[in-house]
């Protein structure tokens, strides 16, 4: 193990060796894991031999172990510090652990608040006007009265220049900012553990270190060249570090320029590829192919585009293009023309009429044509997309096949629970109509209506796991079947989600009952996780359920539930809803059961609907009369 003084000389040659430009970082790493346990035995070396033969001196007042522990209590630090906000922050943190502060903004203030009473210690920064921290130091370590007090550099500067610098002007402890707390206390605490009159008794060592080709001796205690040693290494360390991070962020940088040259690769590639396909077009003719002067008149075209045409290449020359695109079209060519008149290229849609006027659709690319520096006219080529046109208008039939087969299977269910309860069919159907009613006043997508009335017309269809005696009980319903039927939501998902719609029906049916507060059920969902369709469902339920009448609880009326949702509205039922809802019934005349037809009547008497049968047997009875 070598000494301090070794391990400092094997310092200095580090250094001189990083000036020459040798390969150094494996030996400056292991030399200074070594050192730094050397340090440490060497600190505690020191405490140990500094107890066995001091003993603290006793605070005026104070027992002997109040003047122990984390810190020396009542100890008098100066602080120096131009830095109004650190050296409060500084301040702050020394009081809260015992010690006694007196704070100084430069250099030159510093040494007189010193002079003027002597401090135990001395924690100041490095830049600071009027006289920095160097200079403050040097005077103090020269003055006979002062020079026993230890100072504690705490600056931002970590070059090993600036602590080279530092150990000239005599500095016993030397820290970077920023720091941490624990280690700040720990430098305060054993700066000053240790007495003075043995600081006064320790022999000056001399260190010749080379850095940046330049020779410095110095004259230093050995606790000061530890200090030296322990700050290169926290430095070197730092250092490592801020690269380690630089070279990350260089390695983002770089993957993401090489993203980048992979993207413009992908560009160009994509550029050539599609010169090489016009290239093809012109080549082999496959394509229509037609060129303008400024003024619009057909100066090209090629076989292929008279033929799609209808027309002989002779007979179109000279033409202007007005001649084969149909008037509704002229405003989109026109807008292209400006376009290309600008040096943009185009492409679009486009229809062009035949010489036996039936329409053409198809795909033009167009670019401008420039001569001598001015728009010379424009160059197209336009492909035929009718078979494309004709398979996507088959996508659009089987589209509408597929929601219509949708759709029938949202009345089959509805169907199944009318026979199994007329009620529950019904109240599904108002629901239904309603809840869209209620979806086109907000403006909602026909996208989004068709899936409303898709859910509507089955969002009970979990009832049909609630045996019929619950739901057509008269007397009403206990607690224990209220929540049997609250099941229905639930019951009614596991049915519906392994259906694929295009809509998100099986989660609408799940979430009609939910709540803005998180009172619905079965989830208890808020107000933002519940779909916007669940809600409109949710306030046209309620409405239709207290409006209309139920085998276990009579009607309670219109009004009753249109003030409900008013009362509520924002708290349990989404405010665009209600909002929708009201106006409906109170501004545009909307009725429930309006929209029933002769064939849904009929149906009630099939299924037992008593009410509505009750009803028809009336008006018949007062038509005969």
């Amino acid at each position: 193990m070598r000494s301090p003084l070794e391990a400092a000389t094997c310092l200095g040659k580090w250094i001189t060796m990083k000036d020459q430009g040798k390969p150094n970082g494996l030996l400056f790493m292991n030399e200074l894991a070594e050192l730094r346990q050397r340090v440490a035995e060497l600190e505690m070396m020191d405490t140990e031999r500094q107890w066995e033969c001091e003993t603290l001196p006793e605070q005026p007042g104070r027992p002997l172990d109040m003047a122990m522990g984390r810190g020396i209590m009542n100890r008098h630090v100066l602080i120096v510090e131009d830095s109004l906000t650190q050296a409060a922050q500084l301040k702050k943190l020394l009081q809260k652990h015992g010690y006694w502060i007196t704070v100084a903004s430069n250099g030159k203030e510093g040494l007189a608040a010193a002079r003027e009473r002597k401090p135990d210690l001395i924690i100041s920064d490095i830049i600071m006007p009027v006289m920095d921290g160097y200079e403050m130091c040097q005077a103090i370590k020269h003055d006979g009265m002062l020079k026993d007090i230890p100072v504690i550099l705490l600056t931002v500067l970590s070059n090993t220049e600036d602590v080279i610098r530092a150990l000239k002007a005599g500095v016993d402890y030397y820290l970077t900012k920023p720091y941490h707390e624990t280690h700040l206390l720990s430098q305060v605490e054993s700066a000053l553990a240790k007495p003075a009159r043995q600081k006064s008794r320790e022999t000056k060592e001399r260190l010749e270190i080379t850095f940046n080709g330049e020779r410095h001796i110095l004259a230093s205690d050995r606790q000061q060249m530890l200090n030296l040693l322990l700050s290169t290494y926290e430095n070197a360390v730092q250092q490592n570090q801020k690269l380690v991070k630089t070279q990350r962020e260089l390695q983002k940088l770089n993957d993401k320029l090489q993203q980048e040259i992979i993207e413009r690769k992908q560009a160009e590639d994509e550029r050539r590829r599609l010169k090489d396909f016009s290239e093809n077009i012109v080549q082999n003719m496959t394509e229509g192919i037609a060129m303008e002067d400024a003024e619009g008149r057909i100066i090209f075209i090629n076989p292929a585009a008279a033929d799609l045409l209808g027309y002989s290449p002779e007979e179109l020359l000279g033409q202007h293009w007005t001649v084969i695109i149909p008037l509704d079209q002229h405003p989109s060519v026109q807008a292209a023309d400006e376009r290309r008149i600008h040096g943009e290229a185009d492409g679009y849609e486009l229809q062009l009429i035949r010489k036996d006027g039936d329409r053409v659709p198809v795909l033009v690319s167009g670019s401008p044509r420039v001569e001598e520096g001015r728009f010379a006219g424009t160059l197209a080529v336009f492909t035929d997309i009718t078979k494309y046109k004709q398979v996507e208008e088959e996508l659009q039939r089987s589209c509408k096949r597929l929601r219509k087969t949708f759709d029938e299977m949202a009345h089959a269910l509805a169907s199944a629970i009318r026979t199994r309860n007329p009620y529950t069919a019904d109240h599904q159907r108002r629901v239904t109509q309603l809840a869209t009613a209620i979806a086109r006043e907000m403006s909602l997508s026909e996208e989004q209506i068709d899936g409303i009335r898709v859910a509507g017309l089955i969002h009970d269809v979990g009832k049909i796991s609630v045996p019929v005696e619950i739901l057509s009980n008269p007397d009403g319903i206990t607690e224990l079947e209220y929540g049997i039927v609250k099941a229905h939501p639930q019951i009614g998902y596991d049915i519906l989600q392994t259906v694929e719609f295009p809509w998100p029906v099986a989660k609408i049916v799940l979430q009609h009952h939910e709540r803005l507060d998180g009172s619905g059920y079965p989830q208890g969902l808020m107000d933002e996780e519940i779909l916007l369709e669940a809600k409109i469902l949710g306030v046209a339920d309620v409405v239709d359920a207290m409006a209309s009448h139920q085998p276990y609880r009579a009607a309670r009326g219109l009004d009753k539930a249109l003030e409900e949702i008013s009362r509520n509205r924002g708290i349990l039922y989404d405010p665009g809803a209600v909002g929708a809802c009201l106006k409906l019934f109170k501004q545009k005349g909307f009725r429930l059961f309006e929209q029933e037809t002769k064939d849904h009547n009929q149906l009630g008497w099939l299924t037992g609907d008593v009410h509505r049968a009750n009803q028809m047997v009336w008006r018949t009875q007062e038509e005969k009369r």
